[in-house]
C-alpha cells in the first residue's frame, strides 16, 4: 500500500495512521485484547446498511474479509459464499492475486479518547466480486446457449 506522506501530526497524517492500524489490527489480530485501536466495549461494524457488528460477531463470521463479503443472495446466485469461508480460506482463494478497481467509502467514529467505535463501509459488491470472475463472455444468442440468470454473472467474463 502506498500512503501520501503528511505532514507529521497533521490532520490527514492522523487519519491515515488511524485506518492503517484499525485495518492490520482488524484483518490480522485474532485475539480482541490486542486491539488497541477501538473501545472494545462501543465497537460496531457494518456494511452497506447490513445490521452493525461488534468484533466478536465479525471473529465469528470466519474473520479475515469474510464481514466485508456478507450477502443476503440466495446460494444458487452467490459466486462467493462467504459462509463457507473461513479467515484462512478468504484469503486463499485464487482471487487474490487479481488486481480489481472499484469505489467504496468509509465512515469511521471516534470517541473522545480517539478510539473507534464504529465503522460503515459502502461499495458495490458486484463491482468487486464481478471484476475477480473469470470465463468467457456468455453469447446469449448462439444456438443452445444458456444466459445466466445471475445479473453479476450476466456481465462478467
Amino acid at each position: 500500500m502506498v500512503c501520501k506522506v503528511w505532514p507529521l501530526g497533521s490532520l490527514e497524517d492522523q487519519v491515515q495512521n488511524l485506518v492503517k492500524n484499525w485495518e492490520m489490527e482488524f484483518f490480522n489480530k485474532a485475539d480482541l485484547n490486542e486491539h488497541k485501536s477501538v473501545d472494545l466495549n462501543k465497537f460496531t461494524f457494518s456494511v452497506n446498511g447490513r445490521t452493525p457488528l461488534t468484533l466478536e460477531e465479525a471473529g465469528k463470521l470466519g474473520g479475515g474479509y469474510n464481514p466485508l463479503l456478507q450477502t443476503s443472495l440466495p446460494e444458487k446466485y452467490r459466486s462467493y459464499n462467504p459462509d463457507t469461508e473461513t479467515a484462512e480460506t478468504s484469503t486463499r482463494l485464487s482471487l487474490q492475486h487479481s488486481l480489481v478497481e472499484f469505489y467504496g467509502m468509509a465512515i469511521f467514529e471516534l470517541d473522545e479518547h480517539d478510539k473507534v467505535v464504529k465503522v460503515e463501509f459502502f461499495y458495490d459488491h458486484a463491482e468487486l466480486l464481478g471484476g475477480l470472475l473469470k470465463g468467457p463472455v456468455i453469447d446469449a444468442s448462439a444456438e443452445g446457449a444458456v444466459a445466466s440468470s445471475c445479473p453479476v454473472l450476466r456481465s462478467t467474463g
